[in-house]
């Protein structure tokens, strides 16, 4: 699909992802505790390595190129 262009087409594509939140967030709530809590890490391991990402975006060194 293309970028949305539009406001309303950003509407809908940010609606649409916000069900699908929505909706992964009900399926991991309705997982065995076990489980849940293994997803609820690796959510947060994500978390971080998105955040490692961020930082080694801004090193120095990279943005010399």
């Amino acid at each position: 699909m293309p970028a949305p262009t539009t406001i309303r087409q950003l509407r809908q594509v940010l609606e649409e992802q916000r069900r699908n939140t929505l909706g992964l967030l009900k399926a991991v709530d309705a997982l065995p505790a076990s489980l849940r809590q293994r997803v609820r890490m690796a959510q947060d391991v994500g978390a971080s390595i998105v955040d490692m990402d961020e930082i080694y975006e801004g090193h120095p060194r990279r943005r010399r190129r």
